[in-house]
């Protein structure tokens, strides 16, 4: 087994480099906050690599952990857990055993073709004290399991839960209406994983650590869990500039209809298209006086450029979806940006491919899927932009079983052609189609 074991990890300075030097803190048109400057509540991102390892046997029912104990640097500002600026920091995966879906028991590690799900968006969630607001981890499973989100217990190095504060618990990580009657209790959506919340109270620049695990799931079994533990940075943003009002995020309507997440179920062969419009109505008194929109998506089943519906991440799940208008390539994420309004369009050609994929992942033949395309849309206030996580989330079911038409009779007419009569089958789906077959008699036949 693994008890016990260690492995050497080190740090991937490639991608560092690459990555402003690990700055992750929002950007805007004006004094963005940074970890250059030094500034309060600032978020730097380091990666870490391990050599391949080899592993052996079979988890136990409880799985196995892998841990990486972080000595520091929660911040000292935080308000929801007991004496958690001087712990440790827990991060932390789980690799269950998969059930052999070809027979009895589990498989061994080297029989087995999973990765964990990852998450597309950068651990630093700022916000403007004072309007309702969304965040999104953004999960994804390259093996397209099932993901299911859920709050969960910030952990020390030693994997020793930390207490929450008066006042706070581990389903309510961020402050209630028992701090100020105008706040949203913080939620999460188990399937897209939108955190949902409002925060009014307070004065200056605080902090709350929030914890979420992401479990995939296969044939109803759970295969692999993963934690984020980060901090939610709250301040008191100063107006739009030359007003007295505050910023608000991008207002957006899906289809028509304000949402933050668009939900629609879909039978395999169906084409989709959705309308997205993203519209800022804080003015400002520069010139011109619009705040520049901005939106990048991201999801597992969009087109790797956002415009070819055949340049999919995986080839087998091809036809993915493709956004007209497409955003741009900007560094390392694909952005559309306009003043004032922006909008594009959400297209995909579903199919089988999207029920039954061929990737080793034992799913062949479900009856549904669902999958999250995340709408990242943000405006260029600063220090701190205005913004949300829209999510289209589309549930592509296997077409429906049709019973078998009834044959209602066969007549031969005066020309000696015959005519093939028959009931179809209930069809809600519109899926039954009717195929002709020939025989080499020189006859003809007619349906």
């Amino acid at each position: 087994g693994l008890v016990g074991s260690e492995m050497c990890i080190r740090d991937s300075s490639n991608r560092w480099l690459n990555s402003n030097n690990g700055d992750i803190n929002p950007s805007c048109d004006g004094d963005s906050i940074s970890c250059a400057n030094g500034d309060s509540g600032a978020n730097q991102a380091f990666w870490y690599v391990s050599d391949p390892i080899q592993l052996f046997g079979t988890p136990p029912a409880a799985g196995w952990n892998f841990v990486y104990g972080i000595p520091c640097c929660r911040p000292q500002t935080i308000q929801n857990l007991l004496g958690a600026s001087g712990r440790s920091i827990g991060l932390r995966a789980k690799m269950y055993r998969i059930p052999n879906p070809n027979g009895s028991g589990y498989l061994s590690i080297d029989q087995c073709d999973d990765s964990s799900p990852e998450f597309f968006e950068n651990p630093s969630a700022m916000i403007c004290r004072g309007y309702k607001f969304t965040y999104n981890h953004n999960a994804n499973d390259e093996n397209l399991d099932s993901v299911v989100y859920s709050f969960d217990a910030p952990v020390d190095g030693a994997l020793s839960p930390i207490p929450f504060s008066q006042g706070y618990s581990m389903n309510n990580p961020l402050p209630d209406q028992s701090f100020h009657p105008s706040n949203i209790p913080s939620t999460i959506n188990p399937l897209t994983g939108e955190m949902t919340q409002a925060i009014y109270n307070g004065q200056g620049q605080l902090a709350y650590v929030t914890c979420i695990r992401v479990d995939s799931y296969r044939g109803g079994h759970k295969i692999a869990s993963i934690w984020r533990d980060i901090p939610f940075i709250l301040t008191t943003c100063p107006p739009i500039a030359g007003a007295i009002k505050k910023n608000s995020p991008p207002i957006v309507t899906i289809n028509g209809d304000s949402a933050v997440t668009y939900n629609l179920e879909v039978f395999a062969g169906d084409y989709i298209s959705i309308g997205y419009q993203a519209l800022d109505q804080d003015l400002t008194t520069q010139t011109p006086p619009f705040q520049q929109i901005t939106l990048e998506p991201s999801g597992l089943l969009f087109s790797k450029n956002f415009a070819d519906s055949i340049f999919c991440s995986d080839p087998n799940v091809a036809p993915c979806a493709t956004l007209t208008a497409p955003p741009v390539q900007v560094g390392n994420t694909y952005r559309l940006t306009a003043p004032g309004s922006l909008g594009t369009t959400f297209k995909w050609q579903t199919s089988c491919n999207h029920i039954s994929i061929a990737s080793g992942t034992g799913q062949v033949g479900v009856a549904s899927i669902t999958y999250n395309f995340v709408m990242k849309t943000y405006d260029d206030h600063c220090p701190i932009p205005g913004i949300n996580y829209p999510s289209i989330s589309i549930k592509v079911k296997a077409p429906i079983t049709l019973e078998e038409p009834i044959v209602k009779g066969l007549s031969v007419g005066l020309d000696e052609k015959l005519t093939l009569q028959w009931a179809p089958p209930i069809d809600s789906a519109n899926s039954y189609n009717c195929l002709l077959y020939t025989s080499p008699s020189p006859r003809d036949r007619t349906r």
